[in-house]
């Protein structure tokens, strides 16, 4: 087994308790108190993380700044979705929001000038189709 494939299974696995957890929260807590318990968590692991590797010295660098972007456009949409996990039903939610891909390949392709094939536009098409469908 590729050693990729291997930490995206445990990536799976870990996202997928997530959601679970997640679900028991909001039906607990206000979203906000679960943004706050959720980002909370994170602060020791993204310690341990930084302490593991060292402190490179481009630690402040433009990578930095696409980072801090890229943790504020996620916190930020964390509590809309705290929100959806408390009225929602968790399966419906989840993979609802579990096709944010889209988002992604869309700014790739416009900002990145990466390509998309034939096969990638099917793939976004049953994506699309796939949200309406559980939307029902």
């Amino acid at each position: 087994m590729p050693t990729w494939f291997f930490l995206a299974f445990l990536t799976m696995i870990g996202w997928g308790l997530w959601g679970f957890f997640l679900k028991l929260a909001s039906v607990h807590l206000h979203p906000y108190q679960v943004l706050f318990f959720t980002m909370l968590m994170s602060i020791p692991i993204a310690f341990l993380a930084l302490l593991s590797g060292g402190f490179p010295s481009s630690f402040f660098s433009r990578g930095s700044v696409y980072a801090l972007a890229g943790g504020l456009c996620m916190s930020v949409s964390y509590i809309p979705f705290v929100f959806a996990m408390r009225s929602g039903k968790v399966s419906v939610v989840v993979a609802v929001t579990a096709l944010y891909p889209l988002v992604t390949i869309i700014l790739a392709y416009f900002l990145l000038q990466e390509e998309i094939g034939i096969r990638q536009v099917a793939g976004i098409t049953s994506a699309l189709l796939a949200m309406f469908l559980l939307a029902l």
